[in-house]
């Protein structure tokens, strides 16, 4: 209204106002992601909601070899394949819990190859540069080379998801070579020092000390500064490099480049997940080989990682902000929390909320009865769902979300459309042996587990379902995601005509009342929204027979309440093409009759 209505004296007023002329025309809904992951072990990181602006502002904020991080990294590549866009991406981050241990593994090299060799770590699906396994014999200072230039490949990848160190042999030393008649003796380890001879020489000359320069195995100067404190016989305590030793002056001094040679000497090398936590068992390290030279690498994949965090404190962030797409760090025998986000997920369903979403898990298990156990035993679960790559090496969370990707933009973009053969460009695919057949695929979807197929090397979505699968519903209403997603647009819409200020406390006359308020509204309107509204989503195909839904819409003042309008319908939702049957006929030519 332009000038008000209590206005005597002459005027002429003009009001300008944008509307929004799309009424009945339908809106897709934006998708978030919501990300529940936890940062990296040791680093002290707030629990409040971050809206993801980069994978690298994550992992400089978070740890690089976080969860969080490695998550980021797969919804948003800077590698060139495709990732979730503009969607949104908020991160819920999780504390470890009292009592969280981390997962430990462990590499032990041997042989006796007759040439040198290239090889690589891979941990959890990242791989390191390639290190050399020298000829000879993998014992003694070769075999300290060997762990040395596994660890340093291992080491030199940001985003490894594991810390190493080594498994240490007594510490022992040469005699002095040069000049002098002291000793080095209580020599051992107190940190992490690379396995190998270190040499300990003498820099500089001093009257009852002297200065040293500590070079570690790879040639590399670790101090120059190893300083004796002068004086008759004294004995000094030095720590440098991990290692530490003590030096005792003698009755000769020790002279200009005189040295020790220290042997710090290692069996094995031990890869230590970057977080704490149930879910760090689902790291597997290989050793790849990229000039095979026969060495054998005796691998113990990492357990005894306990106690995952307890997501209800992050969920409990969410608020009314309605995040769609909820990725989820934890393994999938993770009932606890999956039970925590199908409760609250069912919450959000609810009639005052009207906020549903749906928690994607990842699965990597080859065999299809194990892996869908527990899909199978959540029959009611439709906030739940399980993406799978199975006998993958990746760790599970990051295949689900690399398979989120495609499903994230499909539900952002073409909210109507299946995510079948879309293809999760870069997760690593299992063995051509793990991989499941139709019948297997059939098999794991009527258990309420999605599936995949792997095409030339590429893993490609095939069914993507939620765990829902009741006794006696058939179909089932909630088994297909995008079913969901579909559903998720109709209340969104809904939600947007009837929360508009227009509706909000405007006055209510019955259909036959004539009013010249243009803020009364009448039940027939009510109908005209919603028929308007379904012509439109028929139009995007998300309703499958918009004409038949508009005649069920039944909108009327409550009997017993006069500020209340009931209103009901029935509407049908598109299918989609997940099977097509073909009867292909053929025969001979026997010429014209």
């Amino acid at each position: 209204m332009g000038v008000d209505v209590s206005a005597v004296a002459r005027v002429l007023g003009i009001s300008t106002t944008f509307v929004d002329l799309r009424q009945g025309n339908a809106q897709f809904l934006p998708m978030r992601v919501a990300v529940f992951a936890q940062g990296q072990s040791g680093i002290t990181y707030s629990s409040a909601k971050w809206q993801a602006t980069s994978a690298g502002a994550a992992g400089a904020k978070y740890g690089w070899k976080s969860p969080i991080y490695l998550a980021l990294k797969e919804l948003t590549p800077v590698d060139g394949r495709p990732g979730v866009g503009t969607i949104p991406i908020d991160v819920y981050p999780l504390q470890e819990a009292g009592g969280a241990a981390a997962a430990t593994g462990d590499v032990t090299p041997s042989g006796t190859p007759t040439v040198a060799g290239s090889y690589r770590v891979r941990c959890g699906g990242i791989k390191s540069p390639a290190f050399v396994v020298p000829s000879g014999a993998i014992t003694g200072v070769n075999l300290y080379t060997v762990l040395r230039n596994m660890g340093n490949a291992a080491s030199s990848v940001l985003e490894m998801p594991v810390t190493l160190t080594y498994t240490y042999s007594a510490v022992t030393a040469s005699a002095l070579t040069g000049t002098g008649n002291g000793t080095i003796t209580a020599m051992s380890v107190v940190g992490t020092p690379n396995p190998g001879v270190y040499r300990l020489k003498v820099n500089t000359v001093v009257a009852n000390g002297g200065v040293w320069t500590l070079t570690d195995p790879d040639g590399t100067v670790i101090s120059t500064a190893v300083t004796m404190t002068p004086g008759v016989g004294l004995a000094t305590v030095l720590s440098f490099g991990g290692i530490q030793f003590t030096l005792t002056d003698g009755t000769t001094d020790f002279g200009l480049n005189a040295y020790f040679d220290i042997t710090v000497p290692a069996t094995k090398i031990s890869l230590t997940a970057s977080w704490k936590g149930a879910s760090s068992n689902g790291l597997v390290i290989e050793i790849l080989p990229e000039s095979d030279n026969g060495t054998t690498f005796a691998i113990t994949q990492p357990v005894g990682g306990l106690v995952n965090p307890d997501v209800t404190v992050a969920l409990a962030l969410v608020g009314n902000v309605w995040e769609t797409l909820f990725l989820n760090q934890m393994e999938i025998s993770d009932t606890t929390t999956l039970d925590a986000f199908m409760n609250f997920g069912e919450g959000r369903w609810g009639v005052n909320v009207h906020r549903p979403f749906l928690v994607f898990t990842g699965n990597t298990i080859a065999d299809p009865t194990l892996a869908t156990a527990v899909a199978d035993s959540r029959k009611t679960d439709r906030v739940n769902v399980q993406l799978v790559a199975p006998g993958s090496k990746e760790l599970p969370f990051m295949v689900a979300a690399r398979e989120l990707v495609p499903i994230a933009v499909t539900a952002n973009n073409s909210p109507p459309t299946n995510y079948s053969a879309r293809q999760a460009t870069g997760v690593i695919p299992g063995d051509d042996s793990a991989q499941w057949d139709y019948p297997t695929r059939d098999f794991a979807v009527k258990r309420g587990s999605s599936t995949v197929q792997c095409v030339d090397g590429v893993v490609q979505l095939e069914d993507v379902m939620t765990m829902y699968h009741p006794t006696g519903e058939n179909p089932p209403g909630y088994r297909y995601v995008v079913d969901i997603i579909k559903e998720m647009n109709v209340i969104y819409n809904l939600s947007l005509i009837f929360a508009a200020p227009e509706w909000a406390g405007a006055p209510i006359v019955a259909d036959s009342q004539p009013t010249t308020l243009p803020e009364a509204r009448k039940p027939k309107m009510a109908v005209a929204e919603i028929a308007a509204l379904f012509d439109s989503l028929g139009l995007n195909a998300i309703l499958a027979d918009a004409a038949t839904a508009k005649k069920t819409i039944v909108a009327s003042v409550d009997s017993q309440n006069p500020k209340r309008i009931n209103i009901s319908y029935r509407s049908a939702v598109s299918g989609n093409s997940q099977i097509i049957s073909i009867e292909n006929q053929w025969g001979f030519f026997y010429g014209a009759s």
